[in-house]
């Protein structure tokens, strides 16, 4: 079955994965908080070598929760070929204060999309739920998949990556293709977001089954699964905040404990 929600991603640097890796280049890393990192120069196609993005701590309305994310390239050759290949794994790490972080999430690469990126988009106004979006693409393409997803950190619990495009395909009544991009919570706790045509890349009409006529800001109450439109001026609030740099590096330094 067709995924219903996609979102373009402009990928202009291609690489491709093997499984016979006999070098690998060490990670580099760097404290960022950007959700994609690669092996190549962006400008340039220069080799960089194995990337490590770490994000700074974001942490939740008074302070009981933190998170911070991962994303790795890693730049390996196989014996077959003297080209570097790259595969990207990210992963978000949770942890209550005081306590050591634990990996929740890990997004692996696969031969049908060797890129994937988590970013890190706001907790809830109560603290206990993360609001994140997770990407996956192939290197060389145009073209990729991106999920709002969410964490609650109380129960432990992660949504389904299907739960937001199912949920719009059900409000719509048929199979819907919509781009679908998170913003943050409404004070009540609801999501907001917002949904826009899809265009097949280059296209300048929507695909047939596109069935948001033009982009529109809309709620989403994740427990009933229920949707609200927004007027266009509606202002978004922020309720987590990045720690500093040096508090970043103290803290994701500290054991971390596996999902």
């Amino acid at each position: 079955m067709r995924q219903q929600i996609h979102c373009l991603l402009a990928i202009l640097l291609g690489c491709a994965a093997t499984s016979a890796q006999v070098e690998r280049f060490p990670s580099k890393l760097k404290i960022s908080d950007t959700d994609l990192t690669s092996c190549y120069e962006e400008t340039t196609g220069k080799l960089l070598g194995s990337q490590l993005v770490r994000s700074h701590i974001f942490v939740s309305p008074g302070g009981h929760y933190r998170a911070y994310t991962e994303v790795e390239a890693v730049a390996s050759k196989s014996k077959t070929s003297s080209d570097w290949d790259c595969a990207s794994t990210s992963r978000l790490f949770v942890g209550a204060e005081d306590q050591p972080f634990r990996q929740v999430l890990v997004v692996e690469p696969s031969p049908e999309a060797l890129g994937n990126s988590l970013g890190i988009v706001d907790w809830s106004p109560d603290g206990r739920t993360l609001l994140f979006a997770q990407g996956v693409f192939q290197w060389g393409s145009d073209a990729g998949q991106s999920f709002l997803r969410f964490f609650d950190a109380d129960r432990g619990a992660m949504s389904d990556p299907q739960l937001i495009p199912e949920a719009f395909s059900k409000r719509a009544g048929r199979t819907c293709a919509a781009v679908i991009e998170p913003l943050g919570f409404a004070p009540d706790g609801q999501i907001v977001l917002t949904a826009a045509p899809f265009f097949m890349v280059g296209e300048d009409q929507p695909e047939e089954d596109s069935c948001v006529p033009k982009k529109g800001l809309w709620l989403f109450e994740p427990k009933a699964h229920s949707w609200s439109m927004l007027p266009e001026d509606y202002k978004v609030q922020r309720y987590g905040k990045y720690v500093t740099e040096k508090q970043s590096d103290a803290a994701s330094s500290s054991s971390v404990t596996g999902a």
